[in-house]
């Protein structure tokens, strides 16, 4: 169906529910699988409406990003997914530094387990780097490069560490 609409079309659809939908089942399965990592992970950490507001900020940026590139655009919650996991990598790195700087090994040396998952995405989105060809390469390097951004601000929230309004 994607295939058959006007460029004009594309641009619309991407611009105003892009996030939202997806191409086909593995397109889904496969951002539902890390929203459901990284964002329960995230949710348990933090809240709710952080996810909420993450998935909508980053989903809505990644998409216009290419649209404002000159591509028609792209669809999915892609950007979000390489978003969620550069912050979740982020918030895992800092656990155990928190455990390391306290001087004691505790519980929170679980907090290790995620980063690799992190890692992995974040590794993926510093090869898109090299290599940007279309839409989906600019939403998913856009994504994680402001998740990281976000994750950084939210994490130096988290423990209280002050910043400069946003």
């Amino acid at each position: 169906m994607l295939d058959s609409l006007s460029r004009e079309a594309k641009i619309i659809l991407a611009a105003t529910v892009g996030p939202f939908i997806h191409q086909g089942p593995g397109h889904l399965t496969d951002n539902l699988g890390v929203l459901l990592i990284a964002g329960a992970y995230l949710e348990y950490e933090y809240n709710r409406n952080f996810l909420y507001t993450f998935y909508l900020g980053v989903g809505y940026l990644a998409a216009w990003a290419p649209l404002s590139l000159g591509f028609t655009g792209a669809i999915g919650a892609s950007g979000v997914t390489y978003g969620l996991t550069t912050w979740l990598l982020v918030h895992s790195i800092s656990r155990p530094l928190e455990m390391a700087y306290n001087g004691a090994i505790d519980r929170r040396i679980l907090h290790l387990a995620p980063v690799f998952f992190g890692l992995a995405k974040a590794r993926e989105a510093a090869a898109i780097l090299g290599m940007m060809a279309g839409a989906d390469d600019v939403t998913h390097f856009f994504g994680a490069f402001v998740g990281l951004l976000l994750g950084i601000y939210f994490v130096l929230n988290y423990y209280d560490i002050q910043t400069p309004n946003l």
